[in-house]
This record gives structure tokens, sequence and C-alpha cells, in this order.
């Protein structure tokens, strides 16, 4: 599934969608193969799996500023929410700059699963570092939102340079409940086992 013409003029990072799957991994070695898998999930292809084979690094320097490159979360919205399997292998990424104050769902992940039913999805070993969430609510470091039941983050963990936040809705004047975590930020029912933050 290759990116369309028209979608590579709205995609705000060089991405490369080229790599061949890994024992039906897609391998991911850099920024550009990150976002093009983001992309492919994004597009459809939420059942995907991946494998980080090298520490990733999208922009040196991220503050509530702004960031050179924005990211959007894999699985950016619930009709779109990740189902496969992603393997970090103890990999970093790093310099995530992710500014979507309307939002719901926001993180390296947006959603992942499936509401009513059983999910396989597989979030494992990844490590998360120097980067910014902003979402109006369910933001996560490493996902915004898990739907349904039988999904799974194991060990993965997220340091303490990474910032994680949400903006207050309010209806009638009176403030929405929202829901920010520094792994995950909201769900429904969810193994999340080993995970932790690290002091950077």
């Amino acid at each position: 599934h290759k990116l369309t013409e028209e979608t590579a003029e709205m995609f705000s990072f060089p991405y490369d969608d080229s790599w061949y799957p890994y024992r039906d991994y897609y391998a991911i070695r850099n920024a550009k193969e990150l976002y093009g898998f983001a992309e492919l999930v994004n597009n459809g292809e939420v059942y995907a799996n991946a494998v980080l084979l090298q520490n990733i690094t999208v922009n040196d320097t991220v503050s509530a500023s702004g960031a050179a490159y924005s990211w959007t979360p894999i699985g950016k919205d619930a009709e779109h929410a990740y189902r496969g399997t992603f393997l970090g292998s103890g990999h970093t990424i790093s310099g995530l700059y992710c500014n979507m104050p309307d939002a719901t769902g926001v993180g390296l992940f947006g959603y992942i699963g499936v509401s009513f039913g059983y999910n396989g999805t597989v979030i494992k070993d990844v490590i998360l570092l120097n980067s910014y969430f902003k979402g109006n609510s369910h933001v996560g470091g490493i996902v915004g939102m898990i739907h349904g039941y039988g999904n799974r983050i194991e060990k993965c963990m997220v340091s303490t340079d990474v910032t994680v936040t949400a903006t207050r809705s309010y209806r009638n004047g009176n403030p929405e409940s929202f829901y920010i975590g520094g792994i995950v930020g909201g769900f429904d029912a969810a193994v999340i086992k080993q995970t932790n933050y690290i002091d950077k």
C-alpha cells in the first residue's frame, strides 16, 4: 500500500514507504520510515506489523513552542485505530512533537483496538524520549486511547523529558473530564505490564 501523491503533498516530514517487510514486519530504521509507517496505518493498513531496528530521532529540539517536524499519531482516530504488533526491540524514539489541542487520542499511537470486542494489539519494548504531546483528552506518551479488550502494552518506557498535556473543554460552563498519562491516556481494558518512567 503506497502513499498517494495527494497524501504526500500534505505530509510534513520527508517519508519513505518503499522498504520491504522483514519477516512479516515492516522494518523501521529511520524517521522517514517511522513517518511512512504512520501514513500506512492512517490510510487503512491498521493491521500492519512493525519492528524498530535502530534508535530514531525526529527533532533534536522539542518544546511547547514548537519543533521543525510535527507528528500525527499512528492510529489517528477511532476509525483508523491500530490493531497490529509494534516491536520496539528496546530502541528509542525521540523528538516527537504533536500539538493537537482539539483532538482526542494523542500520543505515539492515538487509538489502538476497537470497542466492544477482543483485540490482539501489542506494543512492546518502546522507549520514548524528549517529546511533546498536547490534545484535548486521552493523551499519553505511548498511547492516547485503548479501546476494547486483549490489547497489550509491555516493557515500554517514557522518560521524564516527555511532556504530556491536555486542554480542558467546557460544556454549559462546567469543565468536562479528560484523561492523560505518561504511558497511556485512557483505556477500556488492557494488559499494561513492566512499563515505567526513566529519569532523563
